[in-house]
């Protein structure tokens, strides 16, 4: 994921707050400081004035914005929320006294939508109202709201002003109705509860329909609001953090749903769906994010530093564990495959629909039809079924193709016509799709003794490759379906399973990786008497499962099960050349596809995640300048690249 850094303090980052207008983003540190920054040019952040110096004596937990973003509001351990004019931000202007009340430390302030009023959320166990409509003469509203049991962590109002929502150390949430703030009443059936630790914070979404909590006890709690009642129940939970939750935020969209954690890095979910769609990692525990509009977010961290991220993020997560994963011809849409079957909008990075697989199955294989209509999933109960390719609905009964245990493989043939299986029995068969409804065996050929892994057509459509767990590769000529025949004698060499399979756009090379970590390239020129190019390919430490060349011919992918991508040039196919080795994944890496633009590589990893990457150099480095932030320090230089002398990157 893409970030500019902001290099902020040399403590915790502990508030970060964007302005509505998008331009300036206010940092509290808990070394003291308040500082703006200018974020109006997305990816070049620029310092613009510091309303607090560092005192190492009372840290700053807290900080957001009016409405009109004209004032600032600041509070911490110095038990006062102070405002600050910014409507000239490189001339921030302090107005009126400090407001006073809470007797120990402010966790937290919010304005009302109107402006009128600001709440603070204090350890002394309340939170207290001021009216600020002027404010260089801002009044206590009422008396402090009291009710909950420990300190008071995190406040937020409803988008229409009518609700305000606290965050308890005493594991419970309370809701005010604050109508009228200076009369303030709680909901019936306060305090809300579930959580099992300390509720670190509360968000309201911008409906004003949903309330969500971050908890201590590594969740985001959420809450329905009935509309025109004081009332609200329980709606589940939002699961993915191995750690404290820190904060929480709403998309200004809705659709979304963040949250800071201290397992290092910020979670991102879908509200529709519930699933998670992006993790953005941090090196130490995130303590506050703030949306910068529907594509960006910015987070504070733990090091001192201000993270302004990038959506959507390359990284997909599918929430299970995956296993396939395939584009559309048209390149709109992504498959993935793995406890179930998914898919995403390639643009947006977005979960489009899902196809639920019943308990314990799980998807070996996937292939689009090439008119992009069709998705055709192998499965592990010896089944293959083909689904619409744009809503995921099954087109027929699956079917089977095996005899026994699973359904490994599946390809189309260059027409679309004629789908090929390969299975646990051994068998390789081929399958006429031209009703998709009801496929028809066109033949079946006994491939090997073992598992057939993998197989796939020439673009020309008149061979088949089959790779086998008797460490062969076999070729069938297929340019009669109904009769295959086997095409001179088995590609070998290698000393384990042969597993992944690929041919270039121009059918006269195939590569064929293996368990025995290596990938061996062959060519087809003629198909009856295939030919090795150059020596085997070597350096991934697991399993080579899957391959995919780009749709120029000019680059090799290789995905590995240690973790791992590999790319070689393969322009000159007898003396390859390593281009990159891409790490993300912490699981096995079973499959990689490129976008049939050729810019965008995906691999998918059984951790349940999908890693894209932009496979263009150029492209990458225009990426990450465009999004550079602050970028290293001559002394940060030195650390990271000692002995080479300092350039500051993309000047």
């Amino acid at each position: 994921p893409s970030a500019a850094r902001i290099v902020d303090s040399p403590g915790v980052v502990q508030s970060v707050s964007v302005s509505p207008d998008r331009r300036l983003l206010a940092a509290a540190g808990a070394d003291g400081t308040l500082r703006l920054w200018n974020v109006a040019v997305p990816g070049h952040p620029s310092p613009v004035a510091t309303l607090v110096q560092a005192n190492g004596q009372d840290p700053l937990y807290t900080a957001a914005f009016s409405p009109d973003g004209k004032t600032l509001a600041a509070a911490g351990a110095g038990r006062v929320v102070r405002l600050w004019n910014v409507a000239d931000p490189a001339h921030p202007v302090p107005v009126g006294q400090p407001l006073t009340g809470p007797s120990n430390t402010i966790y937290s302030v919010a304005f009302s939508p109107d402006g009128k009023t600001l709440a603070a959320a204090s350890a002394d166990k309340t939170v207290r109202l001021w009216n600020v409509a002027d404010p260089a003469q801002a009044v206590p509203l009422g008396q402090p709201l009291t009710g909950p049991a420990g300190y008071v962590e995190s406040v937020a109002f409803s988008p229409d002003g009518k609700t305000l929502a606290a965050a308890s150390a005493d594991k419970t949430v309370w809701l005010w109705d604050v109508a009228n703030p200076a009369e303030p009443f709680p909901y019936y059936g306060m305090p809300l509860t579930g959580p099992a630790a300390i509720v670190t914070a509360v968000a309201f979404s911008p409906d004003g329909h949903t309330l969500a909590a971050a908890s201590q006890d590594d969740k985001v709690w959420l809450w329905t609001l009935a509309v025109g009642t004081p009332t609200a129940s329980q709606d589940g939970t939002l699961t993915g953090a191995t750690n404290w939750v820190n904060t929480i935020a709403f998309s200004p969209d809705g659709t979304s749903i963040a949250a800071g954690t201290s397992d290092a890095g910020v979670l991102i979910w879908s509200r529709a769906s519930r699933n998670r769609i992006a993790m953005l990692p941090r090196p130490q525990p995130v303590t506050s994010i703030a949306w910068d509009g529907p594509g960006r977010l910015a987070s504070g961290d733990a090091d001192g530093t201000v993270s302004m991220w990038t959506l959507p993020s390359p990284e997909l997560a599918a929430a299970d564990k995956t296993t396939a994963v395939a584009y559309n011809p048209n390149g709109a849409t992504l498959a993935v495959g793995g406890q179930d079957v998914q898919l995403w909008n390639a643009a947006s990075r977005t979960h489009v629909a899902t196809h639920p697989l019943a308990a314990g199955m799980f998807v070996n294989g996937l292939a689009f039809s090439p008119d992009g209509r069709i998705l055709a999933a192998a499965y592990s109960d010896h089944t293959v079924g083909l689904l619409n390719a744009s809503t995921l609905a099954p087109l027929g009964a699956p079917f089977q193709v095996t005899a026994a245990g699973n359904a490994e493989t599946v390809a189309f043939s260059p027409d679309g016509t004629v789908l090929a299986t390969g299975g646990d029995d051994g068998t390789v068969r081929l399958w006429s799709v031209t009703d998709p409804a009801h496929p028809s065996q066109l033949s079946s050929v006994h491939d090997s003794g073992t598992y057939v892994f993998t197989v796939v057509f020439s673009p020309d459509g008149k061979t088949l490759a089959a790779a086998s767990t008797d460490n062969l590769t076999r070729l069938w000529d297929v340019a009669n379906p109904a009769r295959p025949a086997q095409l001179g004698k088995p590609l070998g060499g290698f000393s384990s399973y042969a597993i992944g399979l690929a041919f270039t756009p121009d059918g006269k090379l195939l590569a064929v990786g293996s368990a025995d970590k290596t990938i061996r390239l062959w060519s087809i020129a003629n198909p009856a008497r295939p030919v090795q190019v150059g020596a085997p390919l070597t350096g991934p430490a697991g399993y080579v499962w899957g391959l995919a060349f780009s749709p120029d011919g000019t680059t090799l992918a290789a995905g590995v099960t240690d973790g791992t991508v590999w790319l070689w040039r393969v322009t000159a196919p007898a003396s390859p050349s390593l281009i990159a080795t891409l790490t993300g994944p912490a699981g096995h890496v079973y499959s990689v596809a490129f976008a049939p633009s050729g810019g965008q590589l995906a691999a998918s990893s059984d951790d349940g995640t999908v890693h894209l990457w932009d496979v263009s150099p150029g492209a990458a480095e225009s990426q990450v300048c465009a999004n550079l932030g602050q970028p290293l320090t001559r002394a940060e230089w030195n650390v990271y690249v000692p002995g080479v002398p300092y350039r500051a990157p993309c000047s």
